[in-house]
C-alpha cells in the first residue's frame, strides 16, 4: 500500500514538471502552432504514470500522514488525520518475545480472504466509488506455532527481522492480518509464506494416458515477530502495551 503511495508521490511531481513545461510553451507567445505541437511532444512522458490513488481506512475522508516504512520488514506505521479517539475502543496486546518453550502453541491469522471489492473511478469528482454490494467477512485460520525464523543482513551479518512461522500458510487477503493466540495477544503480523518439499510423491497419476507423479509439499506461514513489531513501535515514538506469557 504505502509502495503505492511513494511511487504515486514521485509521479505526481513528473506530472507537474511535465505541466508546467506544458504551459510555459503554450504562453510563449513568440513560437507559432507547429512548434509549439513540436516542442510539447519532446516533453517526457510516461504511460504508466499514475494520476489518482486513494487508500480507505475503514471510512471515507480519512487520509494519512507522517509515513515510516519498516526498511526490511514488510510492516509500516502512519497517522491518521482527522481521528477521532472514540473510533477506536480496543487496541492489541503484543506478546513479548517467541521462544521454544512455546512451540505447538495454537495461533489464528485472521483477514479478508475470499472477498473481492468493487470500486469505480469518477471522472467528474476524481475520486473512486464503491459499487454494488461490498462484504468482507474476517476468514479466521489455525495453526500452530512451529519455528523462530531470523532474517539477517548478508552484507552486514547483522540480524534483520525476527520472524514467526505458523504450520498453515496465511490466505491471500490475510497478508497484513494479526496471528495471535486464544487470549487474543498478538504474536505477529502476517507477511509471506514459504515452501519445503516433503520429497515425497502422491501416487501416480494417469493423464491422458501418461503416468505422472506430484511432489508433495508443506506450505507454512511467515509472520513479522512480536520484537520486530514493537523495536520499529519504540523507535516511532508510538505508545503500546505487551505481555509476558508463562
Amino acid at each position: 500500500m504505502f509502495e503505492a503511495s511513494i511511487e504515486h508521490d514521485k509521479t505526481m511531481a513528473e506530472v507537474q514538471t511535465y505541466l508546467t513545461d506544458y504551459q510555459k510553451i503554450q504562453s510563449d507567445a513568440g513560437l507559432d502552432e507547429k512548434l509549439k505541437k513540436k516542442l510539447i511532444s519532446r516533453l517526457p512522458q510516461n504511460p504508466k504514470w499514475v494520476s489518482h490513488l486513494s487508500l480507505w481506512w475503514g471510512r471515507d475522508n480519512v487520509s494519512f500522514v507522517d509515513r515510516k516504512l519498516h526498511p526490511h520488514a514488510d510492516i509500516a506505521v502512519a497517522r491518521l488525520e482527522p481521528f477521532d479517539p472514540s473510533w477506536v475502543t480496543n487496541y492489541p496486546i503484543f506478546k513479548t518475545a517467541a521462544g521454544d518453550d512455546d512451540l505447538g502453541t495454537s495461533l489464528c491469522k485472521l483477514g479478508f480472504p475470499f472477498s473481492e471489492v468493487n470500486v469505480q473511478f469518477d471522472q467528474a469528482s476524481g475520486a473512486f466509488q464503491f459499487t454494488g454490494r461490498n462484504q468482507l467477512p474476517f476468514f479466521p485460520l489455525d495453526g500452530i506455532f512451529t519455528r523462530r525464523i531470523e532474517i539477517v543482513d548478508q552484507e552486514s551479518g547483522l540480524q534483520i527481522v525476527k520472524l514467526i512461522e505458523t504450520s498453515t500458510p496465511g490466505l491471500p487477503g490475510q497478508s497484513g492480518g494479526p496471528v495471535f493466540d486464544t487470549d487474543g495477544i498478538v504474536w505477529g503480523i502476517q507477511t509471506s509464506n514459504t515452501t519445503f518439499a516433503l520429497q515425497l510423491n502422491m501416487p501416480a497419476l494417469k493423464v491422458d494416458g501418461k503416468e505422472i507423479q506430484v511432489p508433495q509439499f508443506l506450505n507454512a506461514g511467515w509472520a513479522v515477530g512480536p520484537e520486530t513489531i514493537c523495536d520499529f513501535l519504540t523507535s516511532s515514538s508510538i505508545k503500546f502495551s505487551q505481555k509476558q506469557l508463562k
